[in-house]
């Protein structure tokens, strides 16, 4: 099965639009959104695809998303971290504001992957026993307060062979 990982989406719809295209031509089972989405309309937007949604809000979120997926049964949104498992592999999901915290997750040993969001650099990372996934941004802007453009991308991860990979969109 391949996995979907999308963060900081920021309402920017065009990549969007772009990035859950991207995630049905793969033909995900499953996206893992790592927070920073600042829409209830962009939860929304990610639920009706029909893919299992699986996610955590970000910094820039308010507590919002549990009420926009009342009657979705395949989605399902943490306020900090979400705990998931996919034929043997423990997955934590976290947006990645508190540095620490994140630091903790991947250095504790619990999880075989960890996906995270918030500095907008798409990257892929080996601690340990722990990959580690950085999808990048959706939004394609990093910085404050002089915003600059980056390449929007999104990343996947096999689970028959253990392969992630980041993609441009």
């Amino acid at each position: 099965m391949l996995l979907g990982i999308v963060s900081d989406t920021h309402s920017v719809w065009e990549n969007i639009d772009k990035a859950i295209t991207k995630m049905q031509q793969l033909q995900v089972g499953r996206i893992y959104h790592c927070g920073d989405w600042t829409e209830p309309e962009v939860m929304q937007k990610f639920a009706q695809t029909g893919i299992a949604i699986r996610g955590v809000m970000g910094n820039c979120d308010l507590n919002y998303l549990d009420y926009q997926i009342r009657g979705k049964t395949d989605v399902k949104i943490s306020d900090r971290l979400l705990e998931d498992r996919q034929q043997n592999k423990k997955i934590a999901v976290y947006h990645g504001h508190d540095q620490n915290f994140l630091q903790k997750i991947i250095d504790s040993g619990r999880y075989d992957l960890v996906f995270c969001g918030h500095t907008h650099w798409a990257q892929i990372e080996q601690h340990n026993q722990t990959i580690v996934i950085n999808p990048g941004s959706v939004m394609g802007y990093y910085g404050r307060p002089v915003r600059k453009k980056i390449q929007p991308s999104v990343a996947v991860y096999n689970l028959n062979n253990n392969q992630g990979k980041i993609i441009k969109i």
